[in-house]
């Protein structure tokens, strides 16, 4: 027995670290990239890919068929791990970089997904994202590989993938989505101009209106009993601003009847969770019902 837990200790050591294919993920050529919107069948290719995984999750490496799959739709599919456990990563292939997207697994992993689709804009967000990640055991973590307003930028910001809707990133979203109705929790930041003076946090679910018992009235409840009372504001109620509802995973999660929750963070805010995640990740614990490690 004992030696059989020392094979699959050593045999999960040797997988990549998340963090180092994070940081990999989102080295890119800035001066040099142009972003150029996928066609309709590498998106409808990944939304399949994301489908078929979310399904076929489970302990061990993915099954050939699956890492065959994924080369076809230009991914590269394989396994990982973090301080939480093994995973399955979807990247873009070492040398190849059109913005697509960073997609992690966790099986037997809780049917959340983290979602940080603009780490480079906003500061933080994606190291806040995979901290909560694996503190919360969360069954899916996206995060975006190139600048939001990556060049050629026209007006409707094509490589924005919270608002463009031909990206890889909310393909793979809607994949997640076609396979089971998980919780999206997507983590943003925001500046002075938005004029919220001493506001750390605003919670918005894409909507102007819910029921009290919602999970966005009860977040924006939790993350002030934890940030500080007044310090956490909630869009439609006592905030105008930052409501998500031009959000393309938030539309598809409604669609999907799935719970969305959008967490716009201040500066300060962000870089104290940098620090220490664990404020954010009782709130969402104790609002989704997954107790935290």
């Amino acid at each position: 027995m004992m030696q059989a837990i020392f094979i699959a200790t050593l045999h999960l050591a040797a997988r990549p670290d998340l963090s180092a294919l994070y940081k990999t993920a989102r080295t890119y050529d800035r001066a040099g990239f142009r972003f150029q919107p996928p066609a309709s069948e590498p998106l409808r290719r990944t939304r399949a890919l994301l489908s078929h995984l979310v399904r076929a999750l489970h302990a061990g490496p993915p099954p050939q068929a699956l890492v065959t799959e994924a080369r076809a739709a230009g991914f590269e599919l394989l396994a990982a791990r973090d301080q939480a456990g093994e995973l399955w990563i979807v990247r873009e292939p070492d040398g190849q970089r059109a913005g697509a997207g960073f997609f992690a697994l966790r099986p037997g992993g809780s049917a959340l997904c983290l979602q940080a689709p603009h780490t480079f804009f906003d500061e933080g967000t994606g190291d806040i994202a995979l901290a909560l990640f694996a503190r919360l055991r969360a069954g899916g973590l996206f995060f975006n590989t190139v600048h939001r307003y990556a060049p050629p930028d026209p007006p409707d910001h094509p490589a924005d993938v919270a608002h463009a809707e031909a990206t890889h990133f909310a393909a793979a979203n809607q994949g997640l989505l076609d396979a089971a109705p998980w919780t999206i929790v997507q983590v943003h930041g925001f500046g002075e101009k938005q004029g919220l003076g001493e506001v750390k946090a605003v919670v918005a679910d894409g909507v102007s209106a819910r029921p009290a018992d919602a999970p966005a009235p009860r977040l924006r409840v939790a993350l002030a009993g934890r940030l500080g009372k007044g310090s956490v504001r909630l869009y439609g109620v006592d905030a105008d601003v930052l409501g998500a509802t031009t959000n393309v995973e938030g539309k598809a999660a409604r669609r999907a009847g799935a719970p969305f929750l959008h967490i716009e963070l201040a500066g300060a805010a962000r870089r104290a969770l940098v620090r220490d995640v664990v404020p954010l990740a009782e709130a969402l614990a104790e609002v989704l019902r997954a107790p935290p490690r």
